[in-house]
């Protein structure tokens, strides 16, 4: 700033302008260095409370020491007095926040409609599509199943929530189906297919082809199964007939 003044201060003294730089760079990357916790965690994620801390750093970084610069160097070129300096300075700074307030009101509304348009179609997926679309818990019990599972099984939605879905999975499919749970919750697999035998509720059983993800935050397993009964059934055929001719 070249203001004599904050020598005074304490036992403050001044350092070399690189120096300041430096120390400044290491503070950064020290701050950098974890993105997972503490301002970096804020500044880097993905939803509104980062796209908020993203704007806002830049404000704290840049308009606020401008600020200050710009009032010493009219009052030591004698253009400003102190007291009007300091008024210039804030009505500068408020006005600047103003228009960073409007600029962050735009960018959160736009946020928000383009999140509400993704909701709507997600819902819209989820109440049409004919797979069953099912979110479980760490024991493997549903919190969330699409209405599919009415149309497609003969379930009852509300009656499913709760349910394990171990409870509807054929007895020899039973095993491998919960490796493959264990491998996306204990093991943290990013993606995991499987295939498995659930019972209807008539008592019958159909082949589901399954593509699970798991949530890291929430660890609740997220799976798709799709109807592959009529394949399974024409691979049956066609093996049944190869060994007839051999």
């Amino acid at each position: 700033y070249g203001a004599a003044e904050f020598t005074t201060i304490g036992s403050a003294s001044q350092i070399a302008f690189p120096a300041a730089l430096g120390s400044m760079a290491l503070s950064v990357s020290l701050v950098a260095a974890d993105p997972r916790h503490g301002l970096m965690q804020v500044l880097t994620d993905r939803g509104l409370a980062g796209r908020l801390a993203r704007r806002l750093a830049p404000m704290i970084a840049l308009v606020v020491p401008l600020g200050a610069w710009v009032r010493l160097q009219l009052e030591q070129a004698g253009v400003l007095k102190e007291q009007t300096g300091s008024a210039v300075v804030v009505s500068l700074e408020v006005f600047l926040l103003g228009i960073f307030g409007v600029w962050t009101a735009i960018g959160i509304l736009r946020l928000e409609r383009g999140r509400a348009a993704d909701l709507r179609q997600r819902e819209g997926v989820f109440e049409t599509s004919d797979d069953l679309i099912c979110a479980m818990d760490v024991e493997g019990r549903f919190t969330l199943v699409s209405p599919s599972w009415t149309r497609v099984l003969g379930y009852e939605t509300e009656g499913l929530l709760g349910g394990a879905i171990s409870d509807f999975v054929h007895p020899e499919d039973l095993e491998p189906t919960w490796e493959e749970f264990i491998r996306q919750t204990e093991r943290g697999a990013s993606m995991t297919v499987y295939a498995n035998r659930c019972r209807a509720f008539d008592g019958t059983y159909r082949w589901f082809e399954w593509r699970s993800s798991r949530d890291l935050e929430t660890g609740q397993v997220f799976a798709v199964g799709r109807d592959v009964s009529e394949r399974k059934r024409l691979e049956a055929q066609l093996s049944q007939a190869q060994r007839l001719e051999a």
